[in-house]
């Protein structure tokens, strides 16, 4: 007997078990072959390359993931869009959970190109780096809902030869995740689908980046609903009786700045075809009493949970329950309740710590200037901007950067816009700040502007069209034209292909965007916080920068090309932000990520050590020991940087329970609950769009810091994972419902602005002298990085992607990516590139190599660039010898905000290179009769390199040889080991290495040396 017709038998002769063989609609068992044993759709599979099979969790299972393989099904009939679930059994033949390389157990692509309704869906189920083991979905917006394991519930989830069940089921936007029987999370996604549409075919075991058939599948199933938790469990146990399901599950949360609270109701059981015959009659009473003193009653729609809002207030603080009747059809099937509690405004709400007026401009920036005649604004540096309808002229780094004034066009009512010479109203000039608004009509039709300039040079506009009945909008379209020879550099955040010299770009706004085009010198960076009100044929070309052959390079955003009717104003928010925001604080180039044992000059920082150090994510208090360990390391030399992620939250604080539902990046379903023994580095994103979210996190730090830690000797702050989350929290103003009724997603850049420079404030007014260290790696956010001293990036690039490059930057950092990303320079803070080489290696021999190896070239690569670029190193994941012999050569030159830096790109007066080789570069150091000159080979050749000197203009005298100060310097570092097992140890002792001197002659001017491939040569000449 097969063991398919055993499960059907067991099901109809099981009266306790809720499935039935309908409701498997596929089943892969894998025991006489890779067919499908049973399926509502096609059985056969798709078969590339060879498969082995080995002795599963119960009879065969097949073995997957070498090159070259594929294993697929079709989709029709076997899955589901609106409810199913996923379940497999996994077993890792030669890895665990540990490993770093990616495995993909269930893959199920979109259907094609993306639709304009966002329609297409991946869904997948897969290990995607250490400790990560994911069911997710995501669509083409993107928009991702990621299920993972409950670190409180499993440990590791995948070990080396053990079998483990692995379950995901979607039923509507609900999608939970289950391991071995127990449930461990549920997501929602904002629209009523998690799937809504999906290509012919699903695969098994693909995408194996180890490249090795190590990996067993089995018993893969797939249901036509989400089932119960008890359904899951049973299967676990391969046993076909299940206890029955919860009926409703019930939570009340508060939304204290709203004064409300939001009850929601879940019937598991209910599906998207079922859902509409339930009910929930809910009532608010106090604990332990039956008045009743609110009450509503809700339909579910085509979602299995409905959810109600009461006013809190009226309520008196003290604790009360919401009671849930669920009804079916209209009959009562069970009541639960679930506590909350109403709390008294806590004192830190609507605290004004770090709270400015207009009329105050914090260090190191200078008050605006208004020249109202002349319609010209001015703030530090001078940037500049000229007022109208839209800017007229943006000056920064003392270029202008507009070819022409940026303009707006289009076709409204049947008019053509006309917005030239608008009404300009000014209104106020303050140092902190300026604003005006400008109108321009054609008939009926009214376009306005709101501008708003801040003292770092950030101007924000909010556009607006309206008229006296309904907008016929056929196009509409703002152009930013920038000089060709200023814009030759862009970035794209998040996207380092894209960045670097400027060519022909378009790309999607989605849930927030920025683009920032100038030079070396500086530029400016476009900020789109969210696309409603964009409406176009190809969401792919709303943003485009068009290089032409006229010297201009525009910046195009088309807002509209789909002709449309809008029956209300439309209004559009973008903010132009001028670069550099900042000037370099005094002192930077001394400033060290080193072991103060070894390095003794400088401003020393060991910048990550403290993750961890509060009892959690973003709440400044000390956990076990941490005192005592950070100050032991102050007295050394090296006070600590405590770590934050600023816009994160730890279920353990005392407010949590009361303002993690307003703070958090989404109203659905409910956030983890209230838990002070949680993990101290756990946390939840959230969104500071709910201001009490600034009020709580700059008061509870500035009090701490004056009470609890007034003991603790801290030198500067480091804010990991800036980078601004989407949100669709409608209770506190995110997400829009796009012209497809589908929920998009918004960026609230503004809002991540005001946390950061409130912080730095706060810095300012009570802690002058300590810095601030950004982490936001491939995300240039320019509107908050004016408010930190310095930004670490880098790590990006590294893990996946440079494994994928075989642990070289070769073709990752490319020089013009260096000068468009990672030079600082042209931004304002002070740029620090940290290593990504062992994260990056895929076991301990490489990792081996990049630590024990004194300078392997893929390291002296990395080294080059960052002395070219003026960048600081953060020495970390790798060999950390070039680091510490780089700051030993600058201690030998002497170094500090004197050393005057004339990059390669500019420096043709003092230095030429042959071959001429735009990847054979020079840069030089300056200073007092001395030069230090770093030559770069950026080829995969070995080169002979002839540098000559003009040395009347470097205002020194031709001395006959150069040092190589690379070999004549001696430093310590900090050394590993391999041991004889392989794993790295740390050395009981520094590494040493010492200096040996070599001098090349000087001929003429000339000096002619041999350059490795991706390697460097450091002269000095004195």
């Amino acid at each position: 007997m097969s063991r398919y017709l055993l499960f059907i038998l067991l099901c109809i002769t099981s009266v306790a078990f809720a499935l039935t063989p309908d409701d498997c609609l596929f089943y892969a068992s894998f025991d006489d072959g890779l067919d499908a044993v049973q399926a509502k759709g096609a059985r056969n599979a798709a078969v590339t390359g060879q498969f082995a099979r080995e002795p599963g969790i119960r009879g065969q299972a097949v073995v997957v993931g070498a090159p070259d393989t594929r294993l697929a099904y079709q989709t029709r009939d076997n899955i589901r869009l609106d409810a199913g679930t996923l379940s497999m059994w996994i077993k890792p033949l030669t890895w665990s959970d540990d490993d770093p390389f990616m495995r993909v157990f269930f893959c199920l692509n979109d259907s094609g190109a993306p639709t304009q309704q966002d329609g297409g869906t991946f869904c997948w189920l897969y290990h995607f780096w250490r400790n990560t083991d994911y069911f997710l979905v995501w669509d083409t917006r993107p928009i991702s809902i990621v299920t993972a394991p409950d670190p409180k519930l499993v440990g590791h989830v995948l070990q080396q030869g053990q079998w483990t069940h692995l379950v995901g089921s979607w039923n509507g936007d609900d999608m939970r995740f289950y391991v071995n029987g127990q449930w461990q999370s549920t997501l929602r996604m904002p629209n009523p689908r998690l799937l809504r549409s999906m290509a012919s075919e699903f695969t098994l075991g693909e995408f194996n980046r180890a490249n090795a058939a190590d990996t067993a599948l089995d018993e893969v199933r797939i249901f036509n609903r989400a089932l119960t938790a008890p359904e899951v469990e049973a299967l676990y146990h391969f046993s076909l009786q299940a206890e029955p399901a919860q009926e409703q599950e019930v939570t009340a949360t508060p939304l204290t700045s709203a004064r409300q609270v939001r009850v929601e109701v879940t019937a598991p059981a209910a599906s998207p075809s079922t859902a509409a015959e339930y009910s929930a009659r809910v009532s608010l009473q106090h604990v332990g009493q039956h008045t009743v003193l609110q009450t509503a009653t809700a339909t579910f729609t085509d979602l299995p949970h409905v959810s109600v809002d009461f006013s809190t207030a009226k309520l008196a603080p003290g604790n009360y329950r919401a009671v849930s009747t669920l009804l079916y059809k209209g009959q009562e099937v069970a009541v639960q309740e679930a506590p909350f509690t109403v709390h008294a405004p806590p004192a830190w709400l609507g605290s004004k710590i770090g709270i400015t007026d207009d009329n105050t401009v914090p260090a190191p920036w200078t008050p605006l200037k208004a020249d109202r005649r002349a319609k010209m604004l001015e703030c530090w540096g001078p940037r500049r901007v000229g007022a109208g309808l839209l800017p007229t002229a943006l000056s920064t780094a003392g270029h202008e950067m507009l070819a022409s004034p940026m303009t707006l066009s289009g076709t409204v009512n049947g008019y053509h816009l006309k917005t030239a010479d608008p009404k300009l109203t000014w209104g106020q000039t303050a140092p902190a700040k300026a604003i005006y608004t400008a109108t321009a009509r054609t008939g009926e039709v009214l376009v306005s502007t709101r501008n708003v300039l801040e003292f770092d040079g950030l101007l924000w506009i909010t556009l607006t069209v309206r008229s006296t009945g309904p907008l016929r909008v056929d196009n509409l379209m703002l152009d930013l034209p920038l000089r060709a020879d200023i814009a030759t550099l862009m970035q794209v955040p998040n996207n380092f292909r894209e960045t670097g010299f400027v060519h022909p770009w378009h790309g999607r706004v989605g849930a927030g965007t920025q683009i920032w085009l100038g030079n070396e010198d500086g530029g400016v960076q476009c900020t789109i916080p969210t696309a409603k009100n964009w409406l176009n044929i190809d969401r792919a070309k709303q943003l485009q920068i068009l290089p032409d052959t006229n010297g201009c390079v525009t910046l195009r955003l088309n807002l509209v090309d789909k002709p449309s009717t809008f029956s209300e104003p439309i209004t559009y928010e973008f903010g132009l932000q001028l670069t550099p925001v900042r000037p370099h604080p005094k002192g930077w180039r001394m400033w060290r990520i080193a072991n103060p044992d070894l390095v003794k000059q400088g401003t020393l920082f060991s910048l990550f050590y403290t993750e961890g150090w509060a009892k959690g994510t973003s709440y400044p208090i000390p956990g076990p020991g941490w005192e005592q360990r950070i100050n032991a390391n102050a007295a050394k030399g090296s006070p600590a940087t405590l770590y934050f992620q600023p816009y994160s939250i730890w279920s353990g604080i005392p407010d949590y329970a009361q303002f993690a539902s307003e703070w958090r990046l989404t109203t659905r379903g409910v956030p983890p609950p209230a838990d002070p023994n949680a993990n101290p580095i756990s946390f939840m994103s959230l969104c500071p769009r709910a201001h009490s979210w600034s009020d709580w996190f700059v008061s509870t730090f500035v009090e701490t810091m004056a009470t609890t830690n007034k003991n603790l000797l801290w030198g500067s702050t480091y804010f990991d994972n800036v980078s601004p989350n989407a949100c669709d929290n409608t209770a506190h103003g995110c997400g829009y419902r796009d012209e497809y009724g589908v929920m998009q997603q918004e960026i609230p850049f503004q809002d991540y602005r005001i946390v950061q420079k409130r912080f730095y404030t706060a810095m300012q007014q009570r802690y002058p002298d300590r810095l601030m260290f950004n982490h936001s790696s491939g995300f240039s956010n320019m509107t908050q990085l004016a408010f930190t001293h310095g930004m670490i990036d880098g790590e990006n690039i590294g893990g996946p992607l440079l494994l994928q490059e075989k642990c070289s930057y070769a073709n990752i950092l490319t020089l013009d990516r260096m000068r468009a990303e990672y030079m600082g320079h042209n931004f304002g803070f002070v740029p620090i590139f940290l290593t990504e080489f062992n994260s990056a290696s895929g076991g301990d021999m490489e990792l081996g190599r990049y630590f024990v190896q004194t300078e392997p070239t893929e390291v002296m690569h990395v080294v080059g660039l960052l002395m070219l670029h003026d960048i600081l190193p953060w020495s970390a994941y790798c060999n950390s010898e070039p680091f510490y012999r780089w700051w030993a050569v600058q201690d030998a030159f002497g170094w500090g905000d004197e050393v005057e830096w004339q990059p390669y790109w500019k420096n043709r007066d003092f230095v030429t290179l042959e071959p001429s080789d735009s990847n054979i570069v020079c840069t030089l150091y300056r200073r007092s009769g001395k030069v230090l000159v770093v030559v770069m080979n950026n080829t995969d050749i070995d080169r002979e390199i002839t540098v000559q000197l003009n040395f009347q203009k470097l205002g020194m005298k031709a001395p006959a040889t150069a040092l190589d100060a690379w070999k004549a310097t001696s430093c310590d570092y900090v050394d590993v080991y391999c041991d004889a097992k392989g794993i790295l140890q740390a050395a009981p002792k520094p590494g040493h290495t010492s200096g040996v001197e070599e001098r090349l002659p000087i001929t003429n001017g000339h000096i002619t040396l041999p350059v490795s491939k991706r390697n460097f040569r450091l002269l000095l000449l004195e």
